[in-house]
């Protein structure tokens, strides 16, 4: 989303095998363009088993969003 400036507010880490780390970001999103795809009517109760980015939009007539986004983190 080239057009999209990210606010983090919250990281989160966890084990998962002692070699890799689930990573849980949220913040908001603020984007020049309408942003279609990804979007969600809530971030509550989300299952996710695979790297995904979930948006729900806050104001019809703006264009800041709240995002969750969960991914998996290696050591180089």
């Amino acid at each position: 989303m080239p057009d999209a400036v990210f606010f983090t507010v919250s990281m989160d880490f966890s084990s998962l095998d002692g070699y890799e780390e689930a990573v849980t970001e949220k913040g908001y999103v603020y984007s020049a363009r309408e942003i279609h795809g990804s979007l969600t009517g809530s971030l509550d109760g989300l299952k996710i088993n695979r790297p995904a980015m979930f948006l729900k939009r806050l104001n019809e007539r703006d264009h800041w969003y709240l995002f969750y986004e969960w991914s998996v983190s290696k050591p180089e």
